[in-house]
């Protein structure tokens, strides 16, 4: 086996299937996003010993106190014909190229969007490098299926989901398609107000827009879109959406509480549901479901298993340890960090 860097998009071949499975954070485009906002992309391909494309990785510099670790959000991918010990044998291979290349590195952060079992979940955590470490990325999803009638989704539906988007479109909700994130006449925009809310923090208004501008001509395959819901001149609510391939992909939500009642949030994924059939994607990817009725995530989870849908579930994210004296002081200075927020 050999390491190869990936200098150029068409490097990448074919045979990894991005599109195919929505991986629009493995994309070239996406790295070239990361960059315009000051990050670093690195990209890395495995070859075999018949020199066929074995592994594809794409990762983004983290800097912590004058040394590294570098996330690939959805990687690696791999081929589709190997096994999974033929899988192990060939990251454990890249691991061990890259930190030749990057001496500073103190650990790999990864998240295969691949499906796999709870066997195989358990024989990646065997290997003495894994750590498991909170999900930066979803290791649960929710996909729903679009080749069917709009009226075969409606009836796959919960009753109370179907009966909402009768609200909101009884209520006059208008949905509107930006190229920037809506502020209300206080300046203020529905994904912060969600994030107060719930008292978790999320990406700032520039970074959204900054997405948005970016991606607001394909570059790729990847094009970014803010759905906002109106109603009478009220901003209530906005999705941002990212089209990738097959899947129109829910990538964040927010709204206010203003009229709630009449079900904005609602009006928005039916709409961007219908667009996404008009242009014949196959996926409609909800991003992010618990399935623990005492986890976090579960209130808006049930919102989103009420439109349908199957569960894909993905091995989480995993940290391979270079460093391990290193890695634990991270570890704790990241709970102090925590700590610190939430007084």
């Amino acid at each position: 086996m050999h390491l190869q860097k990936i200098v150029g998009a068409e490097e990448i071949p074919e045979v990894f299937n991005l599109a195919d499975n929505g991986n629009f954070q493995q994309d070239f485009a996406w790295g070239e996003f990361q960059k315009s906002i000051g990050r670093e992309p690195l990209r890395y391909m495995v070859l075999n010993d018949n020199n066929e494309p074995a592994l594809y990785i794409q990762l983004i510099a983290q800097s912590i106190a004058g040394k590294k670790y570098f996330y690939a959000p959805f990687g690696p991918v791999f081929s589709n014909i190997l096994d999974l010990k033929e899988k192990r044998q060939v990251f454990n291979y890249f691991a061990v190229e890259f930190k030749k290349e990057q001496p500073k590195a103190l650990f790999l952060r990864v998240e295969t969007q691949e499906n796999i079992s709870d066997d195989e979940r358990l024989s990646l955590l065997s290997n003495s490098h894994f750590k498991k470490t909170v999900d930066l990325s979803p290791h649960k999803t929710l996909i729903l299926g679009l080749e069917k009638t709009s009226s075969e989704i409606l009836a796959g539906m919960k009753p109370k989901t179907r009966y909402n988007i009768k609200v909101a479109e009884k209520s006059g909700i208008e949905v509107k398609i930006l190229n920037e994130v809506p502020v209300d006449s206080d300046g203020l925009n529905p994904f912060d107000a969600s994030a107060d809310r719930a008292k978790v923090k999320t990406y700032t208004k520039e970074y959204f827009d900054s997405m948005l501008k970016y991606f607001s001509d394909p570059k790729g395959k990847i094009v970014a879109r803010c759905y906002a819901a109106y109603h009478e001149g009220d901003l209530l609510a906005a999705n941002i959406m990212i089209e990738y391939g097959q899947f129109e992909i829910y990538l964040f939500g927010g709204s206010f509480e203003l009229k709630r009642a009449f079900m904005p949030s609602y009006a928005l994924h039916w709409q961007a549901i219908l667009d996404a059939k008009e242009r014949n994607l196959k996926f409609y990817d909800f991003w992010g479901v618990e399935t623990d009725e005492h986890h976090p995530w579960y209130g808006f989870s049930r919102f989103k298993f009420g439109f349908g849908g199957e569960i894909k579930e993905r091995p989480g994210t995993l940290d391979y340890v270079y460093s391990p004296s290193w890695y634990n002081a991270y570890i704790l200075l990241r709970k102090l960090n925590r700590f610190i927020r939430r007084r």
